[in-house]
């Protein structure tokens, strides 16, 4: 269609933009309306040591959780944030990643809360790198248990954005 109706594909495009765009609104709005139940019993802190214990328990996956700084003082979205990023790295780590091991480090730099999670995992593929957090990328090599609509991390990126703070993807070095 692009090479035919450049015109016409480049509308296209903007309408299934919009949607997109639409789709993740309503994702976002159902996504906040929804607070997870561990936080409605728990403080962060002990939220996030129950969903790793349970994660370790379910999956026998070797996960190291390191908090070296207090959770406490921020508002529900924000501690809804924090933990959605450790829920979903994990489950990603586990179902996609095929991990054995996990490592999360919690600690605060400048003020600024810092949540590293790092895995042994079979790793992102290269041509997946630049565009993992854009809505409905998803990956076959990484995904070959199936199923997935891309959304997971493209939600993650945009709320942490939303309230000010930032998501990335850091590779090793390769060969050493």
């Amino acid at each position: 269609l692009m090479d035919v109706a450049p015109d016409m594909a480049k509308e296209q495009l903007k309408v299934i933009a919009e949607v997109a765009r639409q789709g993740i609104t309503d994702v976002r709005r159902s996504v906040k309306a929804l607070r997870p139940d561990a936080l409605e019993k728990y403080d962060l802190e002990k939220a996030i040591y129950n969903i790793v214990e349970d994660m370790r328990n379910v999956s026998n996956i070797d996960i190291d959780y390191q908090c070296h700084t207090s959770l406490n003082g921020f508002n529900n979205d924000e501690e809804e944030i924090i933990y959605r990023i450790v829920q979903e790295s994990i489950t990603n780590a586990i179902r996609h990643g095929h991990a054995t091991a996990i490592s999360i480090d919690i600690s605060r730099r400048y003020g600024t809360l810092i949540v590293r999670i790092a895995d042994n995992g079979v790793g992102i593929p290269d041509e997946l790198a630049d565009t993992l957090f854009e809505p409905f990328v998803t990956g076959n090599r990484a995904r070959t248990s199936g199923g997935g609509t891309g959304l997971g991390m493209a939600i993650v990126k945009k709320v942490a954005e939303l309230h000010g703070g930032s998501i990335r993807l850091v590779r090793p070095p390769q060969n050493g």
